[in-house]
């Protein structure tokens, strides 16, 4: 299950990623939507054997071809070799965004709150602020995870304020508060309109 949703989680994210850098880029960016994931990786690896690991091509390139790598053990390896290299802060915090994502999945909370706290410093705040929260909430540390989900429940993006409110509903309801519980789960219902934004 997990080999095939780590295509469809990253194929966004690849296809989101500077666009229009140049025709390669491009190219391999269209062959990953046309589901030849395959070629879209021997573009990129092609792109990367000729480019200077110092232009700013190549970066774009290493990320793209961690996005696009079959199981989680491999996309792993990739990011932490680009989180250590990468000069761009923006692609540095989304890799840490997807390294904290993965540590959750593997109940790794510790980790998982160390990514966050790393994307945050490279300007996710909000995404990183829930992870945090969420790994933090995990581990059972109640009083670290609540500034950093409400912090997170601030945010204009409504997948992130959602995910948020409901787990500072957990949190509340966890320590025995259900009266405040209720009041976070509450708000969902305010914005019908939108919907679960997750």
């Amino acid at each position: 299950m997990a080999r095939r949703l780590l295509p469809g989680i990253f194929l966004i994210a690849l296809l989101a990623a500077s666009a229009g850098a140049t025709p390669v880029l491009d190219r391999a960016a269209g062959l990953a939507a046309a589901g030849n994931r395959e070629a879209a990786r021997a573009v990129l690896d092609s792109l990367l054997v000729r480019t200077d690991p110092k232009d700013a091509v190549y970066a774009e390139a290493s990320y793209r071809r961690a996005l696009l790598e079959e199981n989680g053990k491999d996309l792993e390896r990739r990011l932490r070799v680009l989180v250590r290299s990468e000069k761009d802060a923006g692609r540095r915090a989304a890799a840490q965004l997807i390294l904290t994502r993965l540590a959750m999945a593997r109940g790794e909370y510790a980790a998982a709150a160390s990514h966050a706290r790393e994307a945050i410093k490279d300007g996710r705040r909000e995404e990183g602020s829930l992870g945090l929260g969420l790994a933090t909430l995990a581990e059972g540390e109640f009083s670290a995870a609540r500034p950093a989900l409400e912090d997170a429940a601030r945010s204009g993006n409504s997948a992130i304020r959602q995910r948020a409110w409901v787990a500072l509903g957990d949190l509340h309801r966890l320590a025995g508060r259900n009266e405040r519980a209720l009041a976070w789960y509450d708000r969902l219902a305010e914005e019908p309109r939108l919907g679960p934004g997750w």
